[in-house]
């Protein structure tokens, strides 16, 4: 038997606090951890009271151990999608 999600409804505090936007980050965008291998995904960033980040919350790592972590902001920078080479058509 499977569990169901209920959704919690977000009060306007909570969301002020940790907004799933934050700069050039979006929730789900690709991002590059200093000194981090792996893959991560911007989740959400939480807020001082100056409106400045204190941490940013990511998922990812490696293949099959993916897991929600929290960096500083100076560690974090947008990532790139991955490339698509295209293939080569014979002449």
């Amino acid at each position: 038997m499977s569990r169901k999600r209920i959704a919690t409804p977000v009060n306007e505090e909570q969301a002020r606090k940790n907004p799933t936007e934050y700069g050039e980050f979006k929730k789900g965008d690709n991002v590059i951890i200093a000194n981090e291998p792996g893959t991560f995904r911007f989740m959400y960033a939480t807020l001082n009271a100056e409106g400045d980040a204190d941490t940013i919350t990511v998922y990812g790592g490696f293949k099959g151990r993916e897991k929600m972590r929290t960096f500083l902001p100076e560690r974090v920078s947008a990532g790139t999608s991955k490339i698509r080479r295209r293939k080569r058509v014979a002449e």
